[in-house]
């Protein structure tokens, strides 16, 4: 055992080429290909290998991207900036945003050859209007959790990539050179809660958010925002931190993912009096009908469209005293079974959602649920270049931990497209450094 600063006990020493924080899928994509890079890699896990991060959570029923596969009708590649552009509203960083959409597609292509299972039909991805887009795109969309853990567990096992399990970083260190900063490794507590200085010339956190903060979230719970501390006590900065998107989820019989898809044939919302509510929040200039049609087209809750009159009533509810107990209200979803063919004709995967209820255990026909917003997803995060690195020499950043490519709302598909997208051109500046 060793003194390091006010770490006055170093159980061990480890030395490695680059330092991964986190094993969801932007994490395990960077070992990847820095490993591909004849780089020595070393992961850090705060859990279980492929059980813990966004990618792997299983109270959603998966995840997908969307890409632009070819320039068509006016579905460009410069309308495609243009819209996240616009519903960011002035808070993304558009050269971030461009490699984003240049490069999905590529890495779309390459998590399919390494075995990860998209849902297609007649063989082809499908057009999907994902959340705040105008013009419908090809969605790459996983929704086999066990095949996903299986495929990235292969990937990282095939190239011999080490993993720490319950590992916790807790310090970055970094070097004072002239004025610049720049990353020596971390200092993590293991599973046995000694202190491990790990020597890293590369260090990238992939650590995924912190919504498990909030009371009402749809997240795992090892994101709890200690990237953000962790980099901006290194010396990084961070942007659009008070961009947080909320969805509803379902927190009762079972905390699980929600389908505001449903929402569409206007099943009954009732307070914990079982009463209907929501017309009487509505502006007398505006009718439900026309407000559902909105919500429709998108999880998240946005202020800049009617659709918010909607997420306003529900939560003025529940915010009166009107919720149930777990501050949440009823959606009666008993007639659904009626109208999920039409609703899967319109918005493919409903009915895949719809039978996921019931393998979770969820009877819509017997019992009603409880639903409330949650927080789901951080827009912000550490500030990057191009490069995906921060301020510091050697400190990257990728997935829902990276702020740049979104801004106060995102579009449905662009978190993970984030995480694959950016990385695979940042070795090169990773591999410089080394």
């Amino acid at each position: 055992m060793r003194s390091t600063g006010f770490f006055k006990e170093i159980y061990d020493e480890i030395s490695t080429g680059v330092l991964v924080i986190g094993t969801g899928g932007a994490g395990l994509r960077v070992a990847m290909e820095a490993s591909d890079n004849d780089s020595n890699v070393l992961v850090a896990c705060k859990g279980k290998f492929t059980k813990t991060g966004s990618t792997f959570f299983p109270l959603v029923d998966g995840w997908g991207l969307q890409f632009l596969k070819e320039e068509k009708n006016g579905n460009t590649r410069d309308y495609f900036l243009k819209e996240i552009l616009e519903v960011g509203k002035g808070m993304v960083q558009p050269d971030l945003a461009k490699v984003l959409i240049e490069k999905t597609p590529e890495r779309v292509h390459d998590l399919e050859g390494m075995g990860i299972k998209f849902n297609k039909i007649n063989g082809e991805f499908y057009d999907f209007l994902c959340c705040f887009a105008k013009i419908k795109r090809p969605a790459a969309a996983a929704l086999d959790l066990e095949n996903i853990q299986n495929t990235f567990k292969k990937e990282i096992e095939k190239r011999k990539v080490k993993v720490m399990e319950n590992f916790n970083v807790v310090k970055i260190i970094v070097k004072e050179i002239g004025r610049k900063k720049k990353v020596g490794g971390a200092i993590d507590v293991d599973k046995n809660g000694n202190l491990v200085l790990i020597k890293s010339k590369a260090v990238v956190f992939a650590c995924g958010g912190g919504s498990i903060i909030f009371k009402h979230n749809l997240n795992s719970p090892e994101l709890t925002g200690d990237g953000y501390g962790l980099a901006l006590d290194a010396g990084a900065s961070l942007i659009n931190m008070e961009y947080i998107q909320y969805i509803y989820g379902i927190l009762a019989p079972k905390k699980i993912h929600f389908s505001e898809k449903v929402f569409v044939y206007n099943p009954p919302i009732l307070n914990i009096n079982k009463k209907t509510f929501i017309e009487k929040y509505i502006p007398k200039n505006l009718s439900i009908g026309k407000i559902i049609k909105k919500r429709i087209e998108h999880g998240p809750f946005t202020s800049r469209l009617i659709s918010k009159y909607y997420d306003f009533g529900i939560f003025s509810e529940i915010r009166n005293g009107r919720g149930t107990k777990n501050q949440a209200i009823y959606v009666d979803l008993k007639d659904l079974p009626k109208y999920i063919n039409n609703i899967e004709k319109e918005f493919h995967g409903a009915i895949k959602w719809y039978e996921w209820l019931g393998k979770k255990g969820i009877k819509i026909q017997k019992e009603l649920i409880e639903i409330a917003l949650c927080a789901h997803a951080n827009n912000g995060g550490i500030y990057v270049d191009v490069n995906t690195m921060s301020e510091v020499d050697g400190l990257f950043a990728c997935g829902e931990v990276m702020g740049g490519p979104h801004g106060a709302d995102r579009q449905g598909g662009n978190m993970m497209a984030a995480n694959p997208g950016l990385w695979k051109d940042s070795r090169q500046k990773c591999c410089f450094i080394l």
